[in-house]
C-alpha cells in the first residue's frame, strides 16, 4: 500500500484513494456509507473497465442505499449516464430493485442510444415501433434481425454474459478451454483473426483483438496458455492478469509504455508496479489512474501541482 501521509497532497485526494482501496480490495466491512455517493457516481466507469466485478459494484450501492435511499440526483446521474455509456448497468439495478421500468422508460425517450431497448425488449408491445428513430444504424437493424430470428431466450443470454454461450467469445472471456478447443480444432479456424466484441458487451475495449488478445483481455489463463501453445501470434496484450503478463516476459516481449498505458486504464496498483519505469511521464497515467500519479510521485518524478491542478486530477479520473 502506499503511503498517503508521506504525499503533500490535498486531503479529499487521500479520502479518495482510500476508498478506492477499500473497494478494490473487497475490504466491504470496511466500507462506510458515506462512501456509497462516490460507488455510485464511479459506477459507470469501473463497471466497463471491470468487467467481472458489476455485480459487486451494484450490490454496494445497494447495500448503502437501501435505508436512506440514494439522493435523488444521483440516481438520475447513474440512470442518464448508465443508459449512454453501459446499458448493462441499468438492467443489473433494473433487476435488483433500484429503478423501476418507468424511469427507464422515461429517460429513454430522451436518449440518443437504441441498446438500452433491446435490455428491455420484453417490455415494449412494439419494439419496432420504439427503435424507429434509430432504424438508420445497421447495428440496430441487426439486433433486431437477431431477435426476431433467434428468439427471447438468445437475447436473455447476451444480456447476462455479453455473447452468444455457444460462441468464440464466451470460451474466451469466461475461460472455458474446453469449448475453446472445440471451436480452434475446426478446419480452418484462424488464430490470428479479430475477434468481434458483440454489441452487448460492457466491457470496455473496442479494438481489434486476436484470440489470445481477447483472452488475455479479460484474464483467461487457460485459454491463454492453450492459444500460446498453439502458436497464436502474440501482441502486447491490454490485460491485468499478471501470470500472462510474466508468461509474455519469458517468451521474450518487451514490457512497454502502452503496457503501463493498460495498467493505469485498468486501475491496477500491482500491475503499475511491476510495469513500473521510472522514465515514464505520461500525462494519460498521470490524468486516468491517481494510484498512478501517487506512484509516479513515490519513485522520484519531480511534479509541482497547484491546488487546483489537484483538484482537476480528480475530477477527469471520476
Amino acid at each position: 500500500m502506499f503511503d498517503l501521509d508521506s504525499l503533500q497532497i490535498p486531503e479529499v485526494l487521500k479520502e479518495d484513494l482510500l476508498i478506492q482501496e477499500k473497494i478494490f480490495g473487497y475490504n466491504e466491512d470496511k466500507i462506510e456509507s458515506g462512501d456509497c455517493d462516490w460507488i455510485a457516481y464511479n459506477l459507470v466507469r469501473f463497471a466497463r473497465i471491470r468487467p467481472f466485478d458489476l455485480d459487486y459494484l451494484t450490490k454496494l450501492c445497494l447495500k448503502y442505499g437501501t435505508d436512506s435511499s440514494f439522493d435523488a440526483e444521483i440516481q438520475k446521474y447513474i440512470l442518464k449516464r448508465g443508459l449512454v455509456k453501459c446499458p448493462k448497468i441499468i438492467h443489473c439495478l433494473y433487476c435488483k430493485g433500484l429503478f423501476s421500468f418507468e424511469d427507464i422508460k422515461r429517460e429513454l425517450e430522451k436518449s440518443n442510444n437504441f441498446m438500452p431497448y433491446f435490455y428491455f425488449f420484453n417490455h415494449f408491445d412494439n419494439l419496432r415501433t420504439q427503435i424507429e428513430r434509430f432504424w438508420k444504424y445497421s447495428e440496430c437493424r441487426s439486433n433486431f434481425k437477431l431477435l426476431e430470428t433467434q428468439g427471447s431466450d438468445f437475447f436473455y443470454q447476451l444480456i447476462k454474459y455479453g455473447c452468444p454461450v455457444d460462441s468464440i467469445q464466451y470460451y474466451l472471456k469466461y475461460d472455458d478451454v474446453d469449448g475453446l478447443s472445440r471451436i480452434v480444432s475446426n478446419p480452418g479456424f484462424n488464430h490470428n483473426s479479430p475477434i468481434k466484441f458483440s454489441s452487448f458487451e460492457w466491457a470496455y475495449s473496442r479494438i481489434k483483438l486476436n484470440s489470445l488478445g481477447f483472452a488475455a483481455y479479460f484474464g483467461s489463463i487457460k485459454c491463454f496458455k492453450k492459444l500460446i501453445m498453439d502458436s497464436c501470434s502474440v501482441i502486447v496484450p491490454i490485460t491485468r492478469n499478471l501470470e500472462i503478463l510474466h508468461i509474455c516476459d519469458q517468451i521474450g516481449i518487451p514490457k512497454s509504455q502502452d503496457l503501463m498505458r493498460n495498467a493505469a486504464i485498468l486501475y491496477d496498483k500491482d500491475l503499475l508496479q511491476w510495469l513500473y519505469d521510472p522514465n515514464c511521464n505520461d500525462e494519460l497515467i498521470l490524468v486516468t489512474y491517481l494510484r498512478a500519479f501517487i506512484l509516479l510521485i513515490n519513485n522520484g518524478l519531480d511534479i509541482s501541482f497547484t491546488k487546483d491542478e489537484c483538484y482537476f486530477i480528480i475530477m477527469v479520473t471520476l
